[in-house]
């Protein structure tokens, strides 16, 4: 169900839409959107400098995909230059204030600013990314509530992220990230190294384990390969009520991932393992020329950079108090054998 199309079926022909709005309230069960309801291939579907601003609204409890411009975006295709105001929710997963399932699109240049409610794999653009799909040059203002696997930007992505902004407050259960809920790993079969670049986020985030200002955690599959977060900041608050809790990124657990150049400056409060820009990380992962500096309260294992590591730390520095019961300090709280540190400094 769309505002504009229902459902575009390409066949073996390109479909554009270009240059189209709707702008009445969209209802149904699932596959709902304010301008497009579902594309389907094989071949994709393009759109480009279009809108919609009335509100959607989806039932089904299971695979909502319920967005503000588009429910499902399949078979890959272009999102560019478009929006989406209306105010977005679904009762089950795969919500997003712009596409609700995004599954190898490129989605660029694009941004929505309705308020969004699911539950998981929900998020201010895009609820879920699938199949090496992309977001760039976007942003979502809304505010976003769900379950697990909910971000200021996007619940749930197996693809990049570049020069993107979420500026709403974002509330959620485990895995819950400012920008990004959950980034899913590449692997050997895909050769994918997917990254976080240029990226901002400024909401305030609320969850329960695996929560970020940025990024609330990682995962994936047989042979996975290392992410990297660059050049990017949080400047929300982060509260939650669990473990893995980071101003930045709640824990990254893969030999090979990286931090760098990146900054964290709200209050950060969590139970074990929570840090200034992260929880926790393994060993083989290195944080670099970054900083925190907002206070950081925890249980056990709480720091000013990192509240557990058995990682690298280098040229960085926290600058607030950091308060817990034990292991608690002021640049990592528990620093294991396989640890390092070097030029850092705390103040």
């Amino acid at each position: 169900v769309g505002g504009l199309v229902g459902l575009s079926d390409t066949g073996s022909n390109t479909v554009t839409i270009d240059t189209s709005n709707a702008t009445g309230q969209v209802n149904g069960t699932a596959g709902i959107g304010g301008l497009v309801g579902k594309t389907i291939g094989p071949s994709p579907t393009h759109i480009s400098n279009s809108w919609a601003s009335g509100s959607v609204n989806a039932t089904e409890s299971g695979d909502t995909r319920a967005g503000g411009l588009v429910g499902a975006f399949f078979i890959g295709g272009n999102i560019t230059a478009s929006n989406a105001s209306g105010t977005v929710s679904g009762n089950g997963k795969q919500v997003g204030g712009l596409v609700g399932i995004n599954q190898g699109g490129l989605i660029t240049a694009s941004n929505a600013s309705g308020a969004v409610t699911g539950k998981s794999h929900t998020g201010g653009l895009v609820g879920e990314v699938d199949q090496s799909g992309s977001i760039s040059t976007s942003s979502a203002s809304g505010t976003v509530n769900g379950t697990d696997n909910v971000g200021g930007l996007v619940g749930w992505t197996e693809g990049n992220v570049s020069t993107a902004t979420a500026t709403g407050d974002v509330a959620g259960e485990a895995y819950t990230g400012g920008l990004v809920g959950y980034l899913e790993r590449g692997n050997t079969m895909n050769s994918q190294h997917y990254a976080i670049t240029d990226s901002t986020a400024s909401g305030k985030t609320t969850g329960t384990d695996y929560v970020g200002g940025l990024l609330g955690g990682t995962g994936g599959g047989v042979k996975p390969l290392p992410i990297s977060i660059e050049n990017s900041t949080a400047t929300g608050d982060v509260v939650a009520t669990g473990d893995d809790i980071g101003g930045l990124v709640g824990e990254l657990d893969l030999d090979g991932d990286q931090v760098n150049n990146a900054t964290a400056t709200g209050d950060v409060t969590g139970g074990n393992k929570t840090g200034g820009i992260l929880g926790a990380i393994v060993e083989g992962v290195t944080v670099s020329q970054s900083y925190a500096t907002g206070p950081v309260n925890g249980i056990d294992e709480v720091g000013g950079i990192v509240g557990y590591s058995e990682g690298s730390i280098n040229t960085s520095y926290a600058t607030s108090s950091v308060a817990g019961n034990s292991d608690v300090g002021g640049l990592v709280g528990n620093l294991t054998t396989t640890g390092s540190v070097d030029e850092v400094y705390a103040a």
